[in-house]
């Protein structure tokens, strides 16, 4: 801008403020009507807002599981060694085991 100065960035789904950065990564769950919103300010004080046309947002499903984690053997002493056994995991990825 050659006479003022962006003073807001926003990504909004529907009125919900998603973030303020260059890009966005909706997360899953999040469906509806996507924008983009910025907001100048002149060098004379006065602002301006300008808002993108909207694209949908269909959302990415959240991960599921199949099962449940198991232990393998399903008991012994303290010589055993235990393994386990992830269940089955569908839009997604396991990130920590505990």
């Amino acid at each position: 801008m050659s006479n003022g100065t962006i003073i807001l960035r926003q990504w909004l789904l529907g009125t919900t403020v998603l973030g303020t950065g260059t890009t966005i990564v909706p997360g899953a769950g999040n469906t509806g009507s996507l924008t983009r919103k910025i907001t100048a300010q002149g060098s004379d004080g006065s602002t301006i807002t300008i808002t993108s046309t909207a694209v949908t947002e269909s959302g990415v499903p959240a991960p599921t599981f199949s099962g449940t984690p198991t232990i393998s053997p399903n008991s012994g002493d303290t010589s055993a060694a235990f393994t386990e056994i992830d269940p089955t995991i569908a839009n997604g990825t396991i990130t920590a085991r505990a």
